[in-house]
């Protein structure tokens, strides 16, 4: 696991009250309300987001919006967040809709089985790290240790939307 991703997914458990033997698994989707080949993989980040052990993220990227349809949660961040995943794989290019699970597995986002499975191993897996989220009033304590040594940690603390309707006119796709 790249050290990104352990500290990213350690972040994420902090804010998590989910209660399970198994681990929760953040699930980020690159995703753009101008790419036609996202809906099928925003539908399975929504199913997937049903699932108390799972976060489901959406990251809208903006390196459609020239397209002619401004996705408004397009962000030059999340595509930073996307490139940096890309980099920490030796990949050169980044894609919509893209799926990372756990901080380190990539997949299609709308192979919805090769999705499911990336899910199922990262839920099976013990992590080395444990945090511990504490809130007194407007005071948010994080306590993280670990079983292994990890040189630089960086604690990401996220705040999102639940769920966000947003209605998309399928000419869009086909150029209004």
């Amino acid at each position: 696991m790249t050290r990104f991703g352990q500290v990213l997914f350690a972040g994420f458990l902090a804010i998590s009250s989910a209660a399970s033997a198994d681990e929760v698994v953040v699930v980020e989707l690159f995703t753009s309300q101008g790419c036609s080949s996202c809906p099928p993989a925003d539908r399975i980040l929504g199913e997937l987001a049903e699932d108390d052990n799972v976060i489901a993220l959406a990251f809208h990227v903006d390196y459609w919006d020239y397209l002619g349809w401004k996705d408004e949660f397009a962000s030059a961040a999340h595509t930073k967040r996307q490139r940096a995943y890309a980099h920490a794989k030796g990949e050169r290019t980044i894609y919509t809709p893209q799926i990372v699970v756990g901080g380190i597995d990539h997949a299609v986002g709308s192979r919805g089985m090769k999705v499911a499975k990336l899910v199922q191993k990262h839920s099976e897996q013990r992590l080395p790290e444990n945090v511990e989220l504490q809130r007194n009033g407007g005071t948010v304590s994080v306590r993280a240790t670990s079983t292994e040594a990890l040189p630089n940690v960086v604690v990401q603390l996220a705040t999102f939307s639940p769920k966000v309707p947003v209605d998309v006119p399928s000419c869009v796709f086909a150029g209004c």
